[in-house]
């Protein structure tokens, strides 16, 4: 992690975030308990007896990681500000 260091622990994190929702734990399941850097290169994980693939993009300066049970090949974000919802 001696470059880019702020962009891979926001990674890492993101993904260690994702993997507990996806498993439907949250917090309960501790950050410590698992690694996810297999997920940065593409490969599955197994959680509680759940497959996981994950997915991490960076936009502007934000990383956003998924999860789920099928291979990720990529995310597709768009931006939307309260005055789109409030339209709808």
């Amino acid at each position: 992690m001696r470059e880019d260091a702020l962009p891979r622990f926001e990674a890492l994190w993101t993904l260690k975030e994702s993997v507990m929702k996806a498993v439907g734990k949250g917090m309960q399941l501790e950050p410590n308990t698992f690694e996810v850097l297999p997920l940065l290169e593409g490969e599955a994980i197994e959680i509680d007896g759940v497959k996981l693939y994950g997915f991490t993009n960076r936009y502007a300066d934000y990383a956003v990681s998924l999860c789920a049970q099928k291979p990720l090949i990529s995310l597709s974000i768009k931006e939307i500000t309260a005055e789109d919802i409030l339209k709808k």
